[in-house]
């Protein structure tokens, strides 16, 4: 630290990097404070101002004050974070007398620490950092996409995009400055996931900004500006921009603020206004293709697109995944030759890519690592983060072909590694035994002569009857009209008022979910009526139902997920629960959900305060997801766990006999991640997806139209490709050489053979099959056939969901994703 400190921040000669990390200190800040003082709703009140004029660089100097989260101290860095960005400032900055750059093509850096610390804030500093200096260091071709970051749930996805769209909308406002050399190409953030979440067309999205501008459900991730909380203001005047010589506009929809104060509202057709612009959005894939951002958000699954959207053509800049990477065919307006390919990777949650998804990701990440590989041979840095890991060196190597360096170290003692250590307190100075001390506290229930439904039935209606009680001991004499009385404790009604329930799976959710208008509401009303006698509304306030329900599981879609997490994240307040007349309209009453029922989905990166209250129902498979989903609660404040032990499980009977050894050292007990790329299984199964994705972003076969130029080039050409397409594997196979057996043994001799012969039984498979398409006068292509052409088309690409009797070829099986399903059957079976 102290010497990348002394290497790249010290001296007048290096100003210019010192100057960038003072700029990425100050996009930072200003993220900070608009995430802040959005949920507060207090951005407005400084809008309206006399003074103010717009959010230059004098109002975040001398009117935004940095003492946000106490009134005595200024906001800034958590140590870890600070030090970790200093750590990886060799991967952002080169030495000029280091021509390997080991630090940045040879490692991983993996932020390990416990959920809730701010890893996301620690990678966000080296985004923004990778960005303006990648700008001012390459000028033009420094634009194009710099970083991607990618999660393996969607709403991790939507959940880190907004926080990183303010990062993304104060560079952008920095740019627009005009003071700090980031160039006239706009910083943007895409969103690329899938069409359940977010529309892939043009068309499609405007019709989404359609809905939202008309207050219908739609799928787009704001429902109000990030940067002023106002509202948003859709497509205003018209739907495309259809000015050819826009450069970095043309055939984009935009998204504004409906606040013409804001820097992110429309700014006057009449008068040039360089500091007012939309908010820097790329919400489907045709505009991430045309014009590639400066930050790509996406899920792994997505990545296979990569295989199927390559097109050289003008009209086809809007398919052409290329040009994420920086290469492809550039329109006037944008280097000729293209952008530098991406310099970052974000991997968040590296836990999740296990298994078959992991081995999945592996060979794929292959493809990945070459296209970000620039032509001097520099890799993209990799920075990853997780809150439980073990054997992560062998995780690193097979998904990353990377050494891991780990951070924090591991200190002398267990519970202290200097950037974090368990809170404490001691009986007295004599007295040095220490008594530590947690917001999330653990409680284990195993029933017994009852079962585990009726016992998560009882615990919720408890928990929900306990809210009444202590709303009344806080009232005393006042009653619940008296709304002046909740001042004191509505942030604690607020914080408590939901309870989770959390289930290993579908079925489990179904189960219960039927039953909380029932058997669950009966129940409060039993408990209730026991400990609380009729006074004060309470009755009429709690137990006449509906119990409000919420639900944050796979089976939602985008647009759903989108919704429910508004709906999680609204405050209780007291006033709002009754009925009221405004304007001579009546307004029902309305709180947030009481009983949220969630799976797995919510277990790594969803960040909600008001969460601090989960039943646990049967411990989960595996300890990690035990940790991660436990840890959604008691982020901001005291939360308890209660995990309900299923009696007839031996696995959840075990660990509520040892539950109090067990939760003394959770974390040691995270089990090893098992990842096996380069199998014959997986190689079967997955080099399809590779192989199409390198052959058509490296090779002549560019073109959909070009699937059937395999049959007019030589042997020795044929030869070469495929030499050129093994050979990337060779090479690993000896940078793995150096680890231990274990980690070797993942890339074998006998596995480069049969990768090889598979690579040459593919090529062999698709001459022969365009041979014959050609001889029967058809067009060959790639991929998406037309089935009404002249002549007939016949494509290389099968679907992985095509009836057995028309797949020419196992090999070509590329599918759309990476979370490939099993073909189903049904069985019927006939009693005799």
């Amino acid at each position: 630290m102290k010497e990348n400190i002394t290497i790249f921040l010290s001296g007048q000669i290096n100003k210019d990097k010192l100057d960038s990390f003072r700029l990425m200190n100050a996009a930072m800040f200003m993220q900070l404070w608009h995430s802040v003082k959005t949920k507060q709703d207090e951005v407005n009140s400084f809008m309206n101002g006399e003074a103010f004029e717009h959010f230059n660089f004098s109002f975040y100097k001398e009117i935004a004050d940095d003492k946000l989260f106490s009134k005595t101290e200024s906001a800034g860095w958590r140590a870890f974070q600070l030090a970790f960005i200093l750590l990886n400032l060799d991967g952002i900055f080169k030495l000029e007398d280091d021509a390997d750059w080991d630090k940045r093509n040879n490692w991983v850096d993996l932020v390990w620490f416990p959920t809730g610390g701010g890893k996301t804030e620690a990678y966000l500093g080296l985004i923004a950092l990778t960005i303006i200096n990648r700008r001012k260091e390459f000028k033009e071709k420094g634009g194009g996409t710099a970083a991607i970051m990618r999660y393996t749930l969607r709403l991790l996805t939507m959940q880190q995009f907004q926080r990183a769209s303010l990062v993304i909308m104060a560079l952008e406002l920095i740019r627009r400055w005009g003071n700090y050399e980031l160039g006239d190409e706009p910083v943007n953030i895409g969103l690329w996931v899938g069409d359940n979440s977010l529309p892939n067309k043009i068309d499609d999205l405007i019709i989404e900004y359609e809905n939202l501008k008309n207050g219908r459900s739609n799928k787009i991730p704001f429902s109000s500006c990030p940067w002023c909380n106002s509202r948003l203001n859709p497509i205003p005047t018209g739907a495309r921009v259809t000015d050819v010589n826009d450069t970095y506009n043309f055939n984009r929809v935009h998204l504004y603020c409906d606040n013409l104060k804001c820097n992110f509202s429309e700014p006057d057709f009449f008068e040039y206004d360089n500091l007012r612009g939309a908010i820097p959005l790329n919400l489907c894939d045709e505009t991430i293709y045309q014009h590639p951002p400066a930050l790509l958000f996406g899920t792994v699954d997505k990545f296979a697109q990569l295989a199927h959207k390559v097109n050289g053509t003008n009209n086809g800049r809007n398919a052409d995944s290329r040009r994420i990477f920086g290469t492809g065919n550039w329109e006037k307006g944008k280097p000729k030759d293209g952008y530098l390919p991406p310099d970052l990777i974000i991997q968040d949650e590296l836990h999740l890519l296990l298994g078959p998804l992991g081995s999945a990701v592996a060979l794929f990440e292959s493809a990945v690592d070459q296209l970000c590989t620039r032509e001097d041979g520099t890799r993209p840095k990799i920075i990853s983060s997780t809150a439980t890991t073990r054997n992560t060196q062998l995780q690193i190597a097979a998904l990353f072909d990377r050494k891991v360096n780990l951070f924090p170290k591991s200190g002398v003692e267990c519970d202290d590694s200097f950037f974090a250590f368990y809170r404490r307190t001691f009986k007295s100075i004599a007295d040095k035994t220490p008594e530590y001390l947690s917001k999330r506290k653990y409680i284990g229930v195993l029933p017994t002569g009852r079962t585990q439904i009726w016992m998560q039935m009882r615990l919720a209606a408890i928990i929900m009857t306990h809210r009444a009680i202590f709303e009344l001991k806080e009232l005393g004499e006042k009653h619940p009209i008296e709304f002046d009385a909740y001042n004191d404790f509505e942030k604690a009604m607020d914080y408590y008022h939901t309870t989770i329930s959390y289930f290993n799976s579908l079925k489990e959710v179904g189960k219960t979910q039927s039953q909380v208008q029932t058997y669950i509401l009966k129940e409060l009303r039993r408990v209730f009526s026991r400990v609380v006698r009729p006074q004060k509304l309470m009755h009429s306030i709690y137990t006449y139902g509906p119990i409000q329900e919420s639900e944050l599981t796979g089976r939602l879609s985008g647009e759903e997920v989108k919704n429910e997490l508004k709906n999680v994240e609204t405050k209780w307040n007291a006033k709002k629960r009754f009925a009221s007349n405004e304007n001579n309209k009546l307004i029902r009453g309305k709180v947030p959900p009481e009983f949220v029922v969630a799976t797995n989905m919510i277990s790594v990166g969803i960040d909600v305060s008001r969460f601090n209250t989960i039943i646990m129902n049967s411990m989960p498979r595996n300890t990690a997801e035990y940790i991660q989903a436990s840890s959604r609660v008691a982020r901001n404040d005291y939360g308890v766990v209660i995990t309900v032990h299923h009696p007839f499980r031996a696995r959840d009977i075990s660990h509520y006999e040892k539950f109090i050894e067990f939760h003394e050292k959770m974390y040691s007990y995270v089990e090893p991640i098992s990842i096996t790329p380069f199998t014959q299984k997986a190689v079967e199964r997955y080099m399809g997806l590779y192989l199409a994705t390198i052959i058509r972003h490296t090779t002549r076969f560019t073109e959909r139209v070009s699937a059937s130029d395999i049959s007019s080039i030589t042997e020795a050409e044929l030869s070469n490709i495929v030499s050129d397409l093994t050979s990337y594997f060779e090479e690993r196979k000896i940078r793995m050489s150096g680890y231990d057996n274990l980690i070797s043994n993942l890339l074998k001799q006998e596995n480069i053979v049969q990768i090889k012969s598979w690579i040459e039984e593919a090529f062999s498979e698709w001459k022969e099959e365009s041979n014959k398409n050609l001889a029967d006068n058809k067009t060959f292509v790639f991929n998406n056939k037309s089935a009404r052409s002249t002549p007939p088309q016949e494509q290389l690409y099968v679907d992985i969901e095509e009836y057995e009797g028309n797949i020419h070829s196992k090999k070509w099986q590329v599918p759309m994703s990476l979370r490939v399903i099993e073909p189903e059957a049904a069985i019927k079976i006939n009693s005799l």
